[in-house]
């Protein structure tokens, strides 16, 4: 094989592992039920968008390292009464607060061709849960608390030991992410002082015969 074509060979295997972008959803909500004034974001690889589903189920009590590939990153916001109301999760991370990365993700989505998604999401991470199902492609939360307190903005109350829900929206796809960070893209020069490599190597072994 010419050196070009392991050049391009190579190039094509680092490129295609970069090139897929992250595609974003975002809860608007349509009405004031409880919770008000949250936040979810979803973030999946392009890939798993263009495939039409993605469906999941992650328990991390048991410490288990096994991420869902698709799911790039969650990040759902509450007004607290302690604490700053927040629950992260990434596929590099898992889920990220008080109680490190153990958590409950479980999704079962579809990917409308109108930008909107359907199905059923429910996650916690051990400190805070929200849980939501959709009827076409309105969703519905069936149940939002947090060990931190709902905060009086969303309307609910963890004192008086009831669920928050009745909230309704949609998770309506919002833009693109680049492809990956900075640091895990192989620069030019990378790949150049690769195929510099490559060129020496195959040289050697011409000499050698």
């Amino acid at each position: 094989m010419k050196i070009q074509s392991w050049l391009a060979a190579a190039s094509l295997c680092i490129l295609s592992a970069s090139s897929n972008a992250g595609v974003i959803y975002e809860w608007q909500a349509v009405n004031e039920e409880t919770p008000r004034g949250i936040t979810l974001v979803l973030e999946f690889d392009e890939a798993t968008v263009n495939s039409g589903a993605f469906s999941f189920n992650l328990a991390d009590y048991s410490g288990s390292r096994k991420r869902p590939q698709g799911l790039l990153s969650l990040r759902y916001t509450f007004a607290a009464e302690y604490g700053d109301g927040v629950m992260d999760y990434s596929y590099r991370n898992g889920f990220e607060g008080e109680y490190g990365e153990y958590g409950l993700l479980e999704l079962h989505v579809n990917f409308g061709t109108d930008g909107l998604l359907d199905g059923t999401i429910y996650a916690n991470d051990s400190e805070h849960h929200v849980g939501m199902e959709s009827s076409g492609s309105l969703f519905t939360i069936f149940s939002a608390n947090s060990d931190a307190g709902m905060g009086a903005g969303t309307g609910c109350s963890w004192d008086s030991g009831s669920e928050c829900g009745g909230a309704t929206g949609y998770l309506r796809q919002t833009g693109t992410t680049p492809p990956l960070p900075a640091a895990e893209v192989p620069e030019p020069g990378s790949l150049a002082l690769f195929g510099f490599g490559l060129l020496a190597a195959l040289r050697a072994r011409r000499r050698s015969r």
